[in-house]
C-alpha cells in the first residue's frame, strides 16, 4: 500500500477560456483573482480518488462562480509549458482511462501552485472587467454577457 502524503498548494482558478495557451497570471494579475475569490491554498491527499479531488479542489470556488453547494463545481486541470520566459497554461490532455489520484495532481502542479480553468457551464458572479486590467494583460475581458478570449499585448 503507498504511503499517504498530504499536500497544501496554492490553486488558481481561471474562467473557461477557448484559447490553446493562456499566459500565467503574475503577481498584479494574481492579486486580482484572489479579490474575486479565484485563488485558494487548498490541501489533499495522495490517495484521494478523482472525484473527491474534484471535490476538493473545485469546492472552494463554488461561491465565486455561484455553483449551489450541492452541484459539482466542474473544471480541467492545466498544465504550464514552454520556456522559462514564456511559460503558458494549456488544457492536460489525458487517454480517457486515465484516473487523476491526488499523487498525480501534485505531480501536475510541481513546486509551484496548481492552475484549474473552470468549465463552461459556470460563470462569475462578479467578473473581473476590462478596466481592471492591469499591466501584464492576463485577464479575462468581459463584454456584456458574452466573454471574449483572454488578450495579451
Amino acid at each position: 500500500m503507498p504511503k499517504l502524503k498530504s499536500y497544501s498548494l496554492q490553486v488558481i482558478c481561471i474562467e473557461q477560456n477557448a484559447d490553446e495557451s493562456i499566459p500565467i497570471p503574475r503577481k498584479p494579475t494574481k492579486e486580482k483573482l484572489e479579490d474575486a475569490g479565484l485563488v485558494q491554498t487548498i490541501c489533499w491527499n495522495s490517495t484521494d480518488t478523482a472525484t473527491e479531488l474534484m471535490e476538493t479542489i473545485g469546492g472552494p470556488f463554488k461561491r465565486a462562480f455561484g455553483v449551489d453547494p450541492d452541484e459539482p463545481f466542474k473544471f480541467k486541470y492545466l498544465s504550464s509549458v514552454g520556456g522559462a520566459s514564456s511559460r503558458k497554461l494549456q488544457q492536460v490532455t489525458t487517454s480517457p482511462r486515465f484516473q487523476w489520484s491526488g499523487a498525480s495532481v501534485k505531480k501536475l502542479a510541481g513546486q509551484g501552485s496548481l492552475y484549474i480553468m473552470a468549465d463552461s457551464s459556470h460563470k462569475l458572479l462578479h467578473p473581473v472587467l476590462e478596466s481592471q486590467l492591469d499591466e501584464d494583460r492576463t485577464l479575462p475581458v468581459i463584454h456584456g454577457p458574452r466573454r471574449t478570449q483572454v488578450k495579451t499585448f
